[in-house]
């Protein structure tokens, strides 16, 4: 009898021993026992993914569509179209959409839907993948919409209405001069932005912050991403060291030119600049956003 509550106790005792190890180990390796932080949504340097709770990505179709729409934390709404080539637009959503949104994944039960899409639908179709973030929780799906469950369909009709007003309500365009720079070593600058709705268009700025005109160094005229730290220039239309709320109106289909400005081809340490740059304008305003990039080949 003695024999055999030693046995057991003997087994108890490696149990225990065992649950010890295992849970120590759990502290050192992720994913057990621990929460492990999601992959970030984007590597869109601009956007911060700690800071992204919506994020839509339009992907595929015969037109290689690479379109992104995030909500952040602070209710702005983002939207990039083939980030970096055509450029980016953003707005502050009001509390009562943003209020919208939250609930909108919760009535159609976001958490419990899974991805939608046959494995026949890659690279085919137009594929819709939608993330959410609440609290701890992060969830993902991916859909084609035209197999998608109707829950899954209101969730992405919704945030495609979101994506086309901005889209169609505003256009940043950015005028340069020369696509290459040889014996002229400048580069003519503009700025336009057009209000393409129905309806009247108003900027919110700080004076100091209207316009921004921005260069990058890139290795050839084919680039995926423009990183901070290749930031070569940057040029603010206004500046003011006591900055003062402005507001700009645009009529309905109408359009308005800022002030022309010349890049002599230097750094911001007046170094000169040889090879490729990508040139972008950035309207700091709301809304705002950026117009699409320019290569600029420099001999």
């Amino acid at each position: 009898m003695d024999t055999w509550k030693n046995k057991y106790y003997s087994w108890i005792s490696v149990i225990l021993v065992s649950l010890l190890v295992l849970s120590i180990q759990s502290c050192e390796r992720p994913g057990v026992f621990n929460h492990t932080e999601p992959e970030p949504v984007t590597s869109i340097p601009e956007v911060n993914s700690d800071e992204v709770i919506i994020h839509l990505k339009i992907k595929g179709g015969p037109e290689g569509f690479d379109h992104d729409l995030f909500v952040l934390n602070n209710r702005v709404l983002m939207i990039y179209d083939n980030y970096p080539d055509n450029g980016s637009l953003n707005k502050v959503l009001t509390q009562i959409e943003m209020n919208d949104l939250r609930s909108l994944f919760s009535e159609n039960n976001f958490f419990s839907l899974q991805n939608e899409l046959a494995a026949s639908d890659a690279g085919k179709n137009i594929l819709y993948e939608v993330t959410f973030k609440q609290d701890d929780l992060v969830h993902t799906i991916i859909a084609d919409y035209n197999t998608a469950s109707v829950r899954a369909r209101i969730i992405i009709d919704a945030l495609l209405l979101h994506f086309t007003n901005l889209r169609s309500s505003l256009k940043i365009e950015l005028i340069t001069d020369k696509t290459e720079i040889t014996t002229a070593r400048f580069l003519r600058l503009v700025m336009k932005v057009e209000n393409q709705s129905d309806s009247e268009l108003e900027l919110v700025y700080t004076q100091g912050r209207a316009v921004d005109y921005v260069v990058y160094q890139i290795n050839d005229n084919q680039f995926n991403t423009l990183e901070p730290d290749n930031e070569l220039w940057r040029w603010s239309l206004n500046f003011s060291v006591n900055p003062v709320e402005k507001r700009l109106k645009i009529a309905a289909h109408q359009f308005t030119e800022f002030e022309e400005i010349t890049w002599n081809v230097q750094t911001d340490e007046k170094t000169m600049v040889k090879g490729w740059v990508a040139v972008v304008g950035e309207l700091v305003s709301t809304p705002g956003g950026r117009s699409p990039t320019i290569p600029i080949k420099i001999n």
